[in-house]
């Protein structure tokens, strides 16, 4: 709220509701908060007991029964499967950091710059990696699918966080776009700097409004001096134009024929 008070809108998804949508998401808000807090408990709910079953299954349950070299067996399978990828990670960051990259610009850098030193070596090692991370990738792309879910079933009852790509969740998510036409909402309505300048703006209205008019309404003395000054500025602007013009005259007789006459008196005096 404080980055929208200063016009900051960072924060917010590239494409924002309508004033009407706005308007209409901010009404339908706090029913759909509490439906969430409902729905993400149901779900906690769900996730929570299926982490303890599943917890009791494969580590509780064989410690219990003395299956304990089920136990090791489930969690050396796991760790002689992944340790490998973790180790050939962490070498091919030591290797990147090592050989190729160029050294500091300055000994009080904290990194390298992100500038190639082998080229060719780089070139090798992409290509003989390919397989590689083909497989690194498909255990990847199973984790990433996991991770989401996890973390969606974790931060469903969240409003403020939205479970779409990004793209899609300033029109796609209801949850989320209710929660930034509330805040669009309240920014414009409690921006400190906007009702400093109502009240600001009110209060002078309302002063103007006591000088002017008196308890029986009548134009007060301020409103009269205003008049009459504004009247007297008319009439000196009046005089000075017909000074200049007998001076222009007086000393460029020939455009007195050039003047354009006025009416009859007849016809002004009728038209008075």
């Amino acid at each position: 709220m404080k980055k929208l008070y200063k016009g900051d809108r960072t924060g917010l998804p590239p494409r924002i509701p309508h004033a009407h949508v706005a308007m209409a998401r901010s009404i339908s808000y706090m029913g759909l908060q509490i439906a969430f807090l409902f729905s993400g408990q149901s779900v906690l709910s769900v996730l929570f007991t299926v982490a303890a079953f599943a917890f009791h299954l494969k580590i509780v349950s064989p410690l219990q029964e003395g299956r304990v070299t089920e136990f090791f067996e489930f969690w050396g399978n796991i760790l002689a499967n992944s340790c490998p990828f973790i180790a050939v990670f962490y070498l091919q960051k030591t290797i990147a950091r090592c050989f190729f990259l160029q050294d500091k610009l300055s000994p009080t850098d904290k990194d390298k710059p992100l500038a190639l030193n082998n080229i060719r070596a780089f070139q090798n090692a992409s290509y003989f990696g390919v397989f590689y991370n083909v497989v690194v990738g498909m255990a990847a792309a199973l984790s990433r699918l996991l991770r989401s879910m996890v973390w969606g079933c974790l931060t469903i009852s969240r409003i403020d966080q939205t479970l779409m790509p990004s793209g899609f969740q300033g029109t796609r998510d209801t949850g989320y776009c209710s929660w930034v036409s509330v805040l669009l909402v309240d920014a414009n309505h409690t921006n400190p700097t906007a009702l400093v300048f109502c009240h600001l703006l009110l209060k002078r209205r309302l002063t103007c409004s006591l000088f002017s008019y008196n308890q029986l309404g009548h134009f007060s003395t301020l409103a009269l001096h205003t008049a009459t000054v504004a009247r007297q500025r008319r009439r000196g602007r009046r005089g000075r134009l017909r000074w200049w013009l007998s001076y222009t005259l007086l000393r460029n007789p020939s455009l007195v024929l050039l003047r354009r006459r006025g009416p009859a008196p007849g016809c002004a005096a009728s038209q008075r």
